[in-house]
């Protein structure tokens, strides 16, 4: 269990009498009618049973039948008064401990506690993820990204305000993050932003703050002012038909707990899309990240990631007048100097893509990627046919990779989907890989019957490994690229079932 600074283990002594207490408001607040009402208890239930053949060389080939899964969760929601509402999750499930084990506990999953009113709005919460922060760039960094600061049982309060002082807005967002690893992680982020010019023109200024506290040999937090990591950032867009938007970063590592603060601690990145001229559209971009400069919450500039690279790209859309016809052409190139190295890296990637919509939902999509970097040049073509309707969907795609090199591979995949009746649909994924490297071609086939017993109820029939090709067919590397992956003979029946 997660303890907090202050040694209070949060989730067992806040977290569940607080959800008996809300729950003993909801029905007996004098101040709201019908508070009864406003209560909310969901739940969920999932067993499954599978059977699978090892294909082990040392046994033989033999059939293992795994213990019952069973998974029970529930969600309890209430609104005891029209400014105050709560929501948690539990749940129990075996095949997080021992499936030959019953589920006898239940765990607090994630849940908060939300007061707002007029323009205001404060949640407290607890291993969820309330970090977001629009990002003016369509796909530069983030000031504080949600996967990074979602770890172990993360617990925190999200204050937002609207129109506050002279049409500003703030966010203020404390969290606890560290879970079970050491030292103890306190996550801070403060941002500050407002429109002008009739929403043609945004601000915002943020700070971002992460600090690390070590914990003494009888478990107490010891608290050092410099030992933390923190960024000032300023974000800018302007609209005018087109779209400029600018990010400019600075860090600052005060207990010089890496490489310190230097010039090379800023970060800067650019962008103008949306640049028009009858069918034709131009995206432009920039990104420089300083050598020494780290976001400690921020995935992409943590330590050992993006800093010292310097990114260039641009991007050209055509669109055939008359004709549902998209093509796309985009060129990115990237040097970094690899901090702690002398080693630099460039890489030069070419995209070209040809996209057509066809009559009666029918599309097709074919592109041609070229990398260079200094492992050589790697060249993949794709084309995909894709159709949906009422009553079926169908997506056929091949893949050539690595092209001319002795790692090429084929890949084929087809993934289709039926409805039989009103009771019945039936999946069926199956792909093929042809290596040069191997001498015998690989398979995956996965096909699933799904019966609607009831409204609220079905029972899957599974055959094959369902991860195989699940993330984009011949694009998802549980199969390509993978040479162990191969046809599994695996059963698999699963109920499930909600109310």
């Amino acid at each position: 269990m997660r303890t907090s600074p202050y040694g209070h283990d949060w989730t067992r002594r806040l977290a569940v009498p607080a959800a008996v207490v809300c729950l003993g408001l909801t029905c007996f607040l004098p101040t709201v009618d019908d508070a009864c009402a406003r209560a909310r208890l969901e739940g969920y239930y999932e067993t499954e049973a599978v059977a699978e053949n090892d294909n082990s060389l040392q046994e033989g080939s033999r059939w293992i039948f795994n213990p019952m899964r069973h998974l029970y969760e529930f969600k309890f929601s209430a609104n005891p008064h029209r400014r105050f509402d709560i929501w948690t999750k539990f749940n129990g499930d075996n095949n997080n401990v021992d499936r030959n084990l019953h589920v006898r506990r239940f765990w607090l999953i994630e849940g908060h506690a939300r007061v707002f009113g007029d323009g205001w709005e404060a949640i407290a919460f607890t291993k969820e993820d309330r970090y977001w922060m629009a990002n003016v760039l369509s796909h530069f960094f983030t000031w504080a990204d949600g996967s990074r600061l979602r770890t172990g049982d993360n617990m925190g309060i999200r204050l937002q305000r609207w129109n506050w002082w002279h049409g500003l807005n703030a966010t203020v967002i404390y969290s606890d993050f560290s879970g079970n690893v050491e030292p103890a992680e306190d996550g801070k982020i403060v941002k500050i932003d407002r429109y002008w010019e009739k929403q043609k023109l945004f601000l915002a200024g943020y700070w971002v703050r992460k600090d690390w506290n070590e914990r003494t040999a009888d478990g107490e937090v010891e608290y050092d002012s410099a030992d933390n990591n923190q960024v000032f950032g300023l974000d800018i867009r302007w609209n005018r038909g087109f779209e400029w938007a600018m990010q400019l970063g600075h860090s600052e590592i005060p207990g010089d707990r890496v490489w310190g603060t230097s010039d090379n601690s800023w970060a800067f990145a650019t962008e103008i899309r949306n640049l028009r001229a009858g069918p034709f559209q131009l995206k432009l971009s920039h990104r420089n990240y300083g050598k020494e400069f780290f976001n400690y919450l921020s995935g992409a500039l943590d330590a050992g990631g993006q800093q010292g690279r310097r990114y260039y790209n641009g991007e050209f859309l055509y669109g055939l007048p008359n004709l549902a016809v998209t093509t796309r052409v985009s060129y990115e190139h990237y040097d970094q100097d690899q901090v702690g190295t002398t080693r630099d890296q460039s890489v030069d990637n070419v995209f070209g893509e040809v996209y057509v919509e066809w009559i009666h939902g029918f599309a097709s999509r074919v592109y041609y990627q070229k990398t260079d970097n200094i492992d050589g040049r790697w060249k993949h073509l794709f084309g995909e046919f894709l159709v949906e309707n009422f009553l079926a969907k169908l997506k056929a795609q091949f893949k050539i990779r690595n092209m001319d090199t002795r790692y090429e591979e084929i890949l084929y995949g087809i993934d289709l989907g039926f409805k039989l009746s009103d009771k019945f649909k039936a999946n069926v994924r199956a792909m093929t890989s042809d290596h040069r490297k191997t001498v015998l071609a690989r398979q995956s086939l996965w096909a699933q019957g799904i019966y609607h017993v009831g409204d609220q109820m079905e029972l899957t029939f599974d055959y094959g490994p369902s991860w195989h090709g699940d993330n984009d067919l011949v694009n998802d590397g549980s199969f390509a690229g993978s040479q162990d992956a191969d046809i599994t003979h695996r059963f698999a029946m699963k109920l499930r079932a909600w109310w």
